[in-house]
């Protein structure tokens, strides 16, 4: 395998998991439980989040396919949805809890 194309899938999955922005998240959602248990969350998590992704990569453009989804109508789809969610956040249109 390539050096520079096992850096450049490295990086881009460290930076899709981000794994220093999830660690608050996963202390404040784990905070009862047991420092063993935290770990064998955080293992199941790490194996689970794995499996998903390289299950897409592996099977990702059969899945659309049988769903009937383009890449490009993916792309778009993706797009709203970041434009609904930028413009919630510019609004201050959020709900209270």
């Amino acid at each position: 395998m390539d050096f520079k194309f096992f850096t450049q899938v490295f990086v881009t999955l460290l930076v899709i998991m981000d794994p220093l922005g999830n660690v608050p998240i996963f202390l404040s959602l784990t905070k009862d439980v047991a420092p063993k248990a935290q770990r064998l969350l955080a293992l199941q998590a790490v194996l689970v989040a794995g499996a998903v992704i390289a299950s897409f990569a592996l099977f990702g453009q059969e899945i659309l396919s049988y769903l009937g989804i383009s890449i490009p109508a993916l792309q778009g789809s993706g797009g709203l949805l970041l434009l609904l969610v930028s413009l919630k956040f510019l609004t201050g249109d959020s709900e209270k809890h």
